[in-house]
């Protein structure tokens, strides 16, 4: 009993001594990590727990080896949640952004932007139309879509954007660029080192790293017909705009150029040798909005500019806003022309200038008893009066002499083609005839190139005139769109003695010794 007694004490400091020995051991595994990995032993004390008891038979190593798989999967899950909401960056829709009706538009910048990224090569696109047609915010649009949606392409794009009109000299246009594109640039640093430091900045790397290494460069530069220098070599015009097509077409470029002007033929005009290099960018030609987008544009306007409008409430008369969109489709089609009429359409029903006879179509009573604004036809009628017709003939008397003489060749061309029944108003037939005008009258007369370049050029600017037709026919093929009524432009055009009688059609040969070009100047 005794000797029973003692191996059993024995046993149980025995025992007591297993357990002290393996108390550490447990200690040491459940010791706190460094703090650059406390989150992975949190999480793998937890797992421990957890299969310890839901496979107790399991062994220590194997229990260890699938939690470190589990923490990996976890690993791999959080970073899937986190790219998915990076790649998940809410972008409004065209119609949300206040695009409408240029859908196809929009495919076409995105098509070209996306192909060029992908690929990661170089390339140029010229956007031109007429103004206010929607050309710059359909590509800023696109622009900033992609760049939100595109955090999975490989390599890095850096995006630039500028606008020629804030350049003083057109030489400036690399150093602005380098500032746009994040590099320490000063935009009247001398042309040659801005232009040496750019390139350098464009060529691709040659260190064998693939094509992935080199970053690509989104350049944005609207009003690029401003690049064009006042010298009257055509080499000396075109050098900037040469310069900067060139690099976006070399190969392995790494320039994505687009483009906005609102000339249409300005890269057959201003780029022939690098037509003769064998370089050539996309073009992409936006038309004048016809009554049905502009009405769908002007309602959307309207309608937010009631909602943010501090005036009161607002309400536009769909009859109003319907010929809005008519008037100034018949026009010219420029957007801008038809928001400017709504504003002061607004402020005119707002503030009328005679209350005795506006004021009861200028506001009434909602439902709730409330006074509100209404901007009716006939205010609506009255702005369009006073700011279409008066800025076409202000606008044509302050032109110079030479292009007024190219508006009344257009206006007899269109008056003969439609005693002869014809439809078209070609380019070279108006030529033909400003060209016999001049003769006729004794008149210094222009040679093609300078009669398009000049001369129409500053009608297209002023939205007087517009090319139609199809854009991929040669420019004295092309159909012209007067966006100014006739009756309009002979008042405008019948101030001036130079060019009142011009439009009569009688063959004066010298006008009997008067010199109308000195007159006019």
């Amino acid at each position: 009993m005794p000797t029973t007694r003692a191996r059993t004490q024995a046993a149980a400091s025995q025992t007591t001594k297993t357990l002290a020995t393996r108390a550490p051991k447990r200690h040491r595994v459940a010791a706190p990590a460094p703090r650059r990995g406390r989150r992975k032993t949190e999480i793998l004390d937890q797992n421990v727990h957890h299969n310890s008891a839901a496979a107790p038979g399991d062994s220590r190593k194997k229990r260890c080896k699938r939690d470190v798989e589990d923490i990996g999967s976890q690993n791999k899950t959080e970073k899937s949640k986190s790219k998915k909401a990076k790649l998940s960056v809410p972008v409004l829709s065209a119609e949300e952004a206040g695009i409408i009706g240029r859908q196809e538009q929009l495919d076409a910048v995105r098509e070209f932007l996306r192909s060029h990224l992908e690929l990661r090569k170089g390339g140029s696109l010229y956007v031109c139309g007429t103004t206010g047609t929607g050309k710059t915010a359909c590509v800023h649009y696109v622009l900033a879509s992609e760049m939100a949606q595109g955090e999975g392409r490989k390599g890095s794009i850096k995006v630039g954007k500028l606008n020629g009109n804030t350049l003083e000299r057109p030489g400036h246009i690399y150093g602005a660029i380098l500032k746009a594109l994040g590099f320490e640039s000063s935009v009247n640093a001398a042309t040659s080192t801005a232009r040496a430091a750019l390139e350098r900045v464009l060529r691709p790397s040659q260190d064998g790293r693939g094509r992935s290494a080199n970053p690509l460069f989104v350049v944005l530069l609207d009003e690029i017909d401003q690049l064009i220098t006042a010298s009257k070599s055509q080499t000396a015009r075109q050098e900037v705009l040469y310069q900067l097509f060139r690099w976006a077409n070399l190969p392995r470029s790494r320039l994505i150029l687009i483009g906005i002007a609102n000339a249409v033929n300005l890269h057959d005009r201003f780029l022939p040798e690098l037509l003769r290099e064998g370089y050539s960018s996309e073009m992409l030609v936006f038309p004048a909005y016809n009554k049905d987008q502009l009405k769908a544009i002007l309602e959307a306007h309207t309608s937010r500019m009631a909602s943010e409008t501090t005036l009161g409430k607002v309400r536009f008369d769909p009859v109003g806003i319907e010929l809005c969109a008519r008037k100034v489709a018949a026009k010219s089609g420029d957007l801008r022309k038809g928001l400017d009429i709504c504003k002061c359409a607004l402020l005119q029903a707002a503030h009328p200038a005679a209350p005795t006879s506006l004021q009861a179509e200028s506001t009434s009573e909602d439902a709730t008893g409330r006074r509100e604004i209404v901007v009716g036809a006939a205010t609506m009628l009255r702005v369009m009066r006073s700011a279409l017709e008066a800025s076409h003939t202000k606008t044509i008397t302050e032109l110079p002499l030479q292009v007024q003489y190219a508006l009344c060749a257009i206006i007899r061309q269109q008056r003969a083609i439609a005693r002869e029944g014809k439809r078209a108003l070609i380019v070279n037939d108006v030529f033909r005839t400003y060209t016999s005008m001049t003769r006729e009258w004794g008149l210094p007369a222009q040679p093609f190139a300078s009669f398009c370049d000049s001369l129409l050029g500053r009608l297209f600017e002023d939205g007087l005139v517009a090319l139609a037709g199809n854009p991929k026919k040669e420019l004295r093929q092309r159909s012209l769109k007067v966006d100014v009524l006739e009756a309009d432009a002979v008042s405008a055009l019948e101030e001036n003695v130079a060019t009142k009688n011009l439009l009569s059609g009688k063959s004066h040969r010298h006008n009997g010794g008067v010199n109308f070009y000195a007159a006019g100047s």
